[in-house]
């Protein structure tokens, strides 16, 4: 119930906060990695490396209600995110320009130049062909526009551009 997943329009901690319990869906999810890492009772640390959707705090109440003892959070922390880890992380206080990433980096997704004047009706989440822009047809994708500046996250669907996200400037 403590989790951002909206039930008409409402942030479910919000609902559990006030003592509303709904009724949730089970989620699929995929598990890639399960390691105990450290036992110093009552506390146990684990790894896990897991599919996004993954609520790790159910997971554990899971395992531990399976165990027949409970258990619940005490820390968590993720250490990797996609191809970004924890090491590659920096301060705010002390940020070092020259470690940034480039946002055409930052997903590793095909890159689609969008002419300038069809810019503001990307932002604008004006749906175009996919060879419009020329966009692929089977694959998620960004599109710039000439300056390099990213302005949507997008995919192909019905022959059309689909945007995920778009990015106001």
């Amino acid at each position: 119930m403590f989790s951002a997943i909206k039930r008409g329009g409402v942030a479910l901690y919000k609902q559990a906060r006030r003592g509303i319990e709904v009724e949730r869906e089970p989620r699929r999810i995929r598990i890639d990695r399960l390691e105990l890492t450290g036992v110093a009772l009552p506390h146990v640390t684990l790894a896990i490396a897991c599919s996004k959707g993954t609520y790790v705090r159910s997971l554990v109440a899971d395992l531990g209600g399976d165990l027949g003892c409970g258990a619940h959070l005490a820390e968590l922390r993720r250490t990797k995110s996609g191809r970004f880890a924890i090491d590659q992380a920096q301060r705010l206080d002390a940020l070092d320009p020259s470690r940034l990433v480039a946002m055409a980096d930052v997903l590793a997704l095909p890159i689609v130049v969008v002419p300038d004047a069809l810019v503001m009706t990307v932002r604008n989440g004006i749906q175009h062909p996919i060879e419009k822009l020329g966009a692929p047809a089977d694959e998620q994708f960004q599109l710039f526009d000439e300056a390099r500046t990213l302005l949507a996250v997008a995919h192909a669907e019905d022959g059309h551009v689909v945007y995920d996200r778009v990015f106001v400037a």
